[in-house]
């Protein structure tokens, strides 16, 4: 399958769970959930803005740009990241939030949704494994942290349920969000971004 059919693919995964996630995350009380969501659909359009700058990455060369347009697909690994990075810091506040105001959860509801992001995650990340454009190969970073991290948020649902642990909820977002927003700053940082932006804007 080629890197934009592919993108293509865990961009309608994402948006398709990202909504359904929100709604279980409301009804079983978990911040963890609903702050993933809105991750989730944060990745959703930063994916969906990358399918066509993969796109365009892959038409030819003309006057304007003589080494074709492979820029494009590199600035969508920046702008993953920079969504990636605004989520996170909105999901340290509602976690914060949330440890001051604490309420019940739906442990049981917790754990079939995380074991349904975990699959689902999976899924979309085997398709987009295996790129060979830094776009795809951005995606498919994000897809194995969010495959992890609903893996911890189904082992942290199953611990609260047996020991009722509430405020485990909340530290778990945390650590995820700060997880996500080191690996945000790496890839940054590995990414010739200002090249990229004065390229296209030239």
């Amino acid at each position: 399958m080629k890197s934009d059919k592919k993108i293509l693919l865990a961009f309608l995964l994402n948006l398709c769970f990202s909504m359904i996630e929100f709604i279980g995350g409301a009804i079983t009380g978990s911040i963890a959930i609903i702050s993933d969501s809105m991750h989730d659909f944060a990745d959703a359009l930063s994916i969906g803005i990358s399918f066509v700058l993969e796109k365009l990455s892959h038409k030819k060369a003309n006057e304007k740009y003589t080494f074709g347009y492979i820029r494009y697909s590199v600035l969508g690994s920046v702008i993953q990241s920079v969504i990636l990075l605004c989520g996170s810091i909105i999901v340290i506040y509602n976690a914060v939030l949330r440890i001051l105001n604490p309420v019940s959860l739906n442990y049981s509801g917790m754990i079939i949704i995380a074991i349904a992001g975990f699959l689902l995650n999976f899924i979309a990340a085997w398709f987009t494994s295996g790129g060979d454009s830094l776009n795809q190969k951005s995606i498919n970073l994000h897809l194995i942290e969010d495959v992890l991290g609903w893996l911890i948020v189904l082992i942290g649902a199953i611990v609260m349920k047996f020991t009722d642990f509430i405020f485990l909820d909340s530290i778990l977002s945390i650590l995820l969000a700060v997880f996500i927003i080191i690996n945000s700053l790496k890839n940054l940082k590995s990414l010739p971004a200002a090249g990229v932006l004065s390229g296209l804007i030239s």
